[in-house]
């Protein structure tokens, strides 16, 4: 019989073994196993810094891991609540069905509740009921494209966007995003959230919806992939002005010569008029509340940039 433990990965032999586990599973098939290269990038790696990894060994080679994130969330009654969030959970081909992934997973939950984390979160790669069998409850969601983008730009009043420094505007930021997600299930944001966020996504560009200098009405968080505007956050004080708000993003997005419009937006009227649900097959949130609780999931949200 084989002898299998779990542990806190420590040593920089732990590390490497952790992030090749998680090149090996989720990388390109052309890919190299192992690769220097690949080592030095994902220990680099802002956001899995966060993260405190650990492994599963089994007759003393490392076969599954996964990384475990401080989260704080708030929930839909406005009570905030210490959590933790999982991912990169991945273990080797020749070591799967034989339950070490799910002991792995159950042994983190139990120890972050232990220390005062019961509630945990995750974004499943995989069919839902491997973890809703570990007592994880899918969270609606949704992602959503449209590649109308002149058709959209062009049918009525468009907002206006102005480009903004968002460590210059993080007050401000902060205090739209908190009230757009009161009595809503999401993660809570302070000032060292909100600055991580910041620096594992350096490459993302911020707008304000309306004067930047005044008491903006929304902010816009996306990136550009080749052809795709990726909307990863918008957030308005008032749910009125969707439709001028993604006229105007459609609208740069054609300056910008994007082809395709791509968001995780919650469905509404104008939203659904313009954008087609492109199918949330992956990256599907799941919660964990090991308290026993049921934090209500209606209406929960989580943006793309919060994707672990």
């Amino acid at each position: 019989m084989s002898v299998v433990s779990i542990r806190v990965a420590e040593s920089y032999a732990d590390l490497y073994a952790l992030h090749d586990l998680a090149g090996v599973v989720f990388g390109r098939p052309d890919a190299p196993r192992v690769s220097i290269a690949n080592r030095a990038r994902r220990l680099a790696c802002p956001r899995r810094n966060q993260a405190a990894g650990w492994v599963l060994e089994e007759d003393g080679r490392i076969v599954s891991g996964l990384l475990c994130y401080p989260l704080a969330f708030e929930t839909a009654a406005g009570e905030r609540r210490p959590g933790f969030g999982l991912g990169a959970v991945a273990t080797l081909s020749e070591a799967r069905g034989r339950g070490h992934a799910s002991l792995l997973c159950a042994h983190v939950a139990e120890r972050e509740g232990e220390c005062g984390r019961s509630l945990g979160l995750l974004f499943s790669a995989v069919a839902p009921a491997f973890y809703e069998r570990l007592g994880y409850r899918e969270i609606r969601a949704f992602d959503h494209v449209t590649k109308r983008l002149d058709e959209l730009a062009s049918s009525g009043p468009r907002a206006v966007w102005n480009p903004i420094d968002p460590r210059r505007s993080l007050a401000h930021l902060a205090s739209l995003h908190d009230a757009a997600h009161a009595g809503r299930l999401h993660l809570a944001r302070d000032e060292r959230s909100w600055r991580c966020s910041l620096e594992a996504g350096s490459s993302d560009r911020w707008l304000a919806l309306g004067d930047p200098d005044g008491a903006f009405e929304g902010y816009a968080r996306f990136g550009v992939d080749g052809v795709v505007f990726d909307l990863v956050e918008l957030v308005l004080s008032d749910p009125a002005l969707e439709a001028r708000a993604l006229r105007g993003l459609a609208a740069l997005a054609l300056e910008l010569e994007c082809t395709k419009l791509g968001s995780w937006l919650a469905p509404s009227e104008f939203v659904a008029g313009w954008f087609e649900d492109a199918g949330r097959s992956s990256t599907l949130p799941m919660l964990f509340d090991g308290s026993g609780a049921r934090p209500t999931l209606e209406g929960a949200v989580f943006h793309s940039s919060e994707h672990f």
